[in-house]
Order: C-alpha cells, then sequence, then structure tokens
C-alpha cells in the first residue's frame, strides 16, 4: 500500500508547466512498440502529443442541475448521482485515497456524439475535478434505468471532456457494472453493435495513463457478457496470462527507460509517474499477493528512480519560486514533495534546510483576491416567502490581499488569508403580487477569502504561454482551493395580499440569509479555481436542504468517526438556489 500512495502523489506534484494540450512533452509516446534503438534514447528524441489525432474522441452533454457535489476527506466516502432517466451512478472512495479535502462532483452525461456508427450511451457520468488521481483505487457502479443486453454492453471511459474515449476494464461478474477507478475524468455504459465494439477495443491506448492492455479490457469484456447470460466459469487465468505477459514488455521498454530518464528531468515525472501508478494499480487488483513475486523487483527499481527523481523536483520548485513561477503551485510541489520522501523514508535524498526553503517561498509573496458572489433563489408559493416568487442577492469586494498566515499553515501546506473586510452587497426581489414589498441589507456587510494549495493528486497539462519550459506570474495553473465566507444578512418587509387589498406584515423579516459568517449555505464550500490573473466561476444548483457546516476540533472528529461537522437544514420556502462565484486571483512579491 506504501507504494501506492507514494506514486499517486507524484502526478500531481510533479506536473511541470510543459505546454498546453496541443503542445509537446519531452517523452515517448507510452506504448510497448517495437524500436530499432535504445528505449531511452528514442524517448528523448520523440516527442508525445498529448492531443492524440488518431485517438477517439467524442462530445459531451451533461446535466448541471442534476450534479451531485460533496467534500470529501481522507476518510474518503460514497456519492450517488441520479440522471433525469432514473440512471444512478454511485462512487465509493476509501480511506486514505485523497492527501486532503476535495470536492467531488457526478455530473450525469445526457448525450454523446462521435463514437463508433451503432454505438449509442445507455447512462454516464463525468467525474470532477478533471484529473484526480486517486491513493487508492475507487470503484464506481452505474446502473441504467433500462438494462443493456449483454451482447450489446460495454463500457466506456474518457479522459478530460470526452478525449481518447476507450474500453476500461470491468469486473467480469454479474449484476451491476462496476469499474475500478484510478483517475477521474468520464465513464458509461454503452449499447454497441459489434462493429463498434470492435472500433471501441481498437481506439489508441491513452497517452500516460499505461492503457496498454485493450486485448485484456475485450477479454474481460467477453467474460462479463457470460457472466450476465450465466454461461461463465468465473476463471480468470486467461486475463491474468496475458495481463502478465503484456506488463513484463511494458515494463522493460517503457516504465523503466522513462522512470531512469526522469530522475533529472522533473518535467517528465506526471507521465511517467501517471503510467506506473495505473499499471501497478491493475496488476494488484488482478495478482493479489501474486503481485510481489512476479514483479516486486521490477517495480522497486522504478520507484528508486521516481524519489529520486522527486528530490530533484524540490530543488528545482524551490528556485523557481523564488523566481516568482507560480509561487502557490510551487509550494505545493514542494510540500507534497517533502512530505512524501519523509513518509518513505528517504528523507535522505532531500536538502538539509528543506523546511526553511518552504516557509522561505511562502513567506515572499501574497496574493491579490477579487470576488464576485451571486445568490438567486426561486420561492415556492406555500409557507415562508408566499409573497415573493424570487430573491437576487450580490457581494462583491474586490483588492482583498492573502498574505501567509502561520497559525494555520503546516509546514507541508501553507496557507493564505485575507482578514474579514467590507463588502459591497445589494439584494433585490421579485412579488407575487401587486404589493409594496421591500428588501434591504442589513449594514456591515463584510467578506473574508482564505487561499491554499491543493496537495491532491491531479494527472493533467498546465498550461504556459508561448510555449515557454515555465509558468510565470502571466500564466494559470490548477492547485488552488479558495474559501470564501461573506457575511451578509437580508431583510424583507412584506405584504399580506387578501382579495386584492394589501396588508403590511409586523416589522422586517429576516429569512431571506444569503450568507452569515462561516455557517453560510454554500458560500464557504471550497472550490478549485485556475488561478494567478486567471480566474474561475463555480456555479452551484440547489434545492430546499442546506447544508451548513459546523467548527468541531479535528481531534474530536478523529475521536468520533462517523461524527459530522455538518448539519442539514430543511428551508421548504425554497424550490431552487442557484449560486455563482467568481473568483480571480493576482501573485503580489512582497
Amino acid at each position: 500500500m506504501r507504494t501506492l500512495v507514494a506514486l499517486a502523489l507524484i502526478g500531481f506534484m510533479s506536473i511541470s508547466c510543459g505546454g498546453s494540450a496541443d503542445q509537446t512533452a519531452q517523452v515517448q509516446a507510452l506504448q510497448p512498440a517495437a524500436q530499432s534503438q535504445s528505449a531511452s534514447t528514442a524517448m528523448a528524441e520523440m516527442p508525445i502529443d498529448v492531443s492524440d489525432p488518431d485517438a477517439l474522441d467524442v462530445k459531451l452533454q451533461v446535466d448541471e442541475k442534476r450534479a451531485a457535489r460533496r467534500l470529501m476527506s481522507t476518510q474518503g466516502g460514497a456519492i450517488t448521482a441520479t440522471g433525469a432517466d432514473g440512471s444512478v451512478f454511485t462512487l465509493t472512495i476509501p480511506p486514505n485515497a485523497l492527501l486532503g479535502d476535495e470536492e467531488i462532483i457526478l455530473t450525469p452525461v445526457t448525450e454523446m456524439t462521435g463514437a463508433p456508427e451503432g454505438a449509442s450511451i445507455a447512462a454516464g457520468v463525468q467525474m470532477s475535478p478533471d484529473g484526480l488521481l486517486l491513493l487508492r483505487p475507487a470503484t464506481l457502479t452505474i446502473e441504467p434505468k433500462q438494462p443493456v443486453p449483454p451482447d450489446r454492453e460495454i463500457a466506456v471511459a474518457w479522459s478530460r471532456q470526452g478525449e481518447g474515449m476507450h474500453a476500461p476494464l470491468v469486473a467480469p461478474t454479474p449484476g451491476v457494472a462496476t469499474l475500478h477507478i484510478t483517475h477521474f475524468s468520464g465513464a458509461a455504459i454503452a449499447s454497441a453493435t459489434a462493429s463498434a465494439v470492435d472500433a471501441i477495443l481498437k481506439a489508441p491506448p491513452a497517452r500516460c495513463a499505461g492503457q496498454f492492455f485493450s486485448g485484456i479490457a475485450a477479454m474481460a469484456r467477453r467474460a462479463r457478457g457470460q457472466a450476465l447470460m450465466g454461461t461463465g466459469s468465473g476463471d480468470m487465468s486467461a486475463i491474468t496470462t496475458k495481463f502478465i505477459e503484456a506488463s513484463r514488455q511494458y515494463l522493460k521498454a517503457v516504465l523503466a527507460p522513462i522512470a531512469k530518464q526522469a530522475e533529472k528531468e522533473d518535467s517528465l515525472l506526471p507521465c511517467a509517474a501517471s503510467a506506473v501508478l495505473t499499471w501497478e494499480r491493475q496488476a494488484q487488483l488482478l495478482l493479489g499477493d501474486t503481485f510481489e513475486p512476479t514483479f516486486g523487483a521490477d517495480a522497486k527499481a522504478v520507484r528508486d528512480s521516481i524519489w529520486k527523481g522527486l528530490a530533484n523536483l524540490f530543488t528545482k520548485s524551490s528556485e523557481r519560486c523564488q523566481r516568482a513561477e507560480s509561487p502557490l503551485f510551487q509550494l505545493a510541489r514542494m510540500g507534497s514533495a517533502a512530505r512524501m520522501l519523509v513518509l518513505m523514508s528517504e528523507a535522505a535524498l532531500l536538502p538539509a534546510d528543506h523546511a526553511q526553503k518552504i516557509l522561505s517561498c511562502a513567506r515572499a509573496f501574497d496574493y491579490q483576491v477579487n470576488v464576485e458572489s451571486e445568490v438567486s433563489n426561486t420561492y415556492n408559493e406555500q409557507g415562508q416567502g408566499i409573497g415573493v416568487a424570487s430573491s437576487k442577492t450580490r457581494v462583491e469586494a474586490r483588492g482583498m490581499v492573502a498574505k501567509y498566515d502561520a497559525k494555520s499553515s503546516a509546514p507541508e501546506l501553507p496557507v493564505f488569508i485575507a482578514k474579514t473586510v467590507p463588502a459591497e452587497a445589494s439584494v433585490s426581489i421579485e412579488p407575487r403580487n401587486p404589493c409594496p414589498d421591500k428588501a434591504r441589507i442589513a449594514p456591515g456587510a463584510t467578506i473574508d477569502v482564505t487561499v491554499k494549495p491543493i496537495i491532491n493528486v491531479r494527472v493533467g497539462q498546465l498550461r504556459c504561454r508561448a510555449g515557454k519550459a515555465q509558468c510565470d506570474t502571466a500564466d494559470t495553473n490548477p492547485g488552488v482551493l479558495v474559501v470564501v465566507a461573506p457575511q451578509v444578512v437580508e431583510n424583507t418587509f412584506e405584504h399580506t395580499y387578501t382579495s386584492g387589498k394589501c396588508t403590511p406584515d409586523v416589522g422586517w423579516n429576516e429569512f431571506m440569509m444569503f450568507f452569515m459568517g462561516r455557517t453560510s449555505t454554500g458560500g464557504d464550500q471550497p472550490f478549485q479555481i485556475r488561478g494567478e490573473q486567471g480566474g474561475s466561476t463555480v456555479v452551484r444548483h440547489g434545492g430546499p436542504v442546506r447544508r451548513m457546516p459546523i467548527d468541531i476540533p479535528p481531534q474530536i472528529l478523529k475521536m468520533n468517526p462517523g461524527m459530522k461537522n455538518y448539519v442539514d437544514i430543511q428551508t421548504p420556502a425554497i424550490k431552487e438556489a442557484i449560486e455563482r462565484t467568481s473568483v480571480s486571483i493576482q501573485v503580489q512579491r512582497r
């Protein structure tokens, strides 16, 4: 298990700003093809184009309003989304699969175009955040509302928003289709003709993901079809044998040389580590206790190269931070690299003053944050709010300065806080009747913001302008977790409308609360943005259930497994709530 945790971390920590999806990284395609020269030499000369022109790409439409969201911690948990047609998707993330808090989102897919002729989606789901790499495999179950005939069923998966659709491995068992998820984007159960199935199974392997076993996926599909029809024996020996044969070739021709090269070139680490991790997870799932005697020595050799590359990554990230090249992102890499090497008893590879280097980087910069947030509520016709059809509340604050906060920070996870400042706020309502109903904002609206790097694993590309080798402050990158906490109270003055007459109610009512400090109903839920000088807009759809966080000390939560640090409040007046929050961040040297 230590092996899985170790390699998983690198997928996020070692992502270097290596160009956009239209540019190339400096490694050969991770496929076990025959080569006339040494593998390592060939990989140094032949680029890998992340956007493979031969890949089977599809276009997706998703149902944002039916998206399910849950903030998960290292304890993991389950999240379920239901499509408009009744299809059910359940993702179960085990404990210790995440390094820290992460907002997990499941969004049902309503339509897929661009698939081979004869293939149509039966039930699909997009998993976010895109590229999230798990330290331990999660399970995704897909239950289409209308079952697919066993001879036509095929599981498909894709990267990002539909790139590189391929056939993943599915457990060859009867009942609900179960996929082992190693990293996010999307998956579906499709109905396909024999020719469409053949086209999907022949789709080129996904780059950097180790999907070299398309033939094994075909065998697993046949085994599941037999299990569904009750004609299969459940014997996995043929699949296991083929996997071992392909793995030996893959290790020798691809994984070992690319890991060796990544010792000195940190831009190669994300691709190399992602491929190694995906292969190792599948190997452990298939081989179980026989994995170590079969591949233990080879896997250790690859990991030793990764440790050296990780130490090199720490040093280079420290240098880039001091040059103001995406410093918040570099802090995440430095802290995660140090934590990982210490955890794996490889701390000797780190600089002796690595803790001071992290602190020096964190204290060198501030972050200027701009926030615009809006919540639109649509009210039911019965109950509280009967006289109001809808309301819209806006909060805006610009130029907030988030500074390094030693009290909230850990050595590997620096936290930046913009202290509470006044905020501009406004509210408007749409009454249901001709009465002169009013709304106003109570005096004293404020806001504060917390910014910290996301240390959870990502597999993906950073985007640098003009093909530069490293990002600077004019570029955007992932890895920033933002917590916005406005404090705004709405008041309304309504009339009772009866028989064409308006009777004033007594006093102002505060039932249309937008935010009230950190016990807000949505605004303090963290979300990822693509940071410096860029911006991001997060949109959340909600209903009558509002989740209010409760500040409970971590040690109390640890002593009481299953204890919730939130409470769900029923607000029957609310029919639908839509929150839009826009944030932009700009780094500034102190």
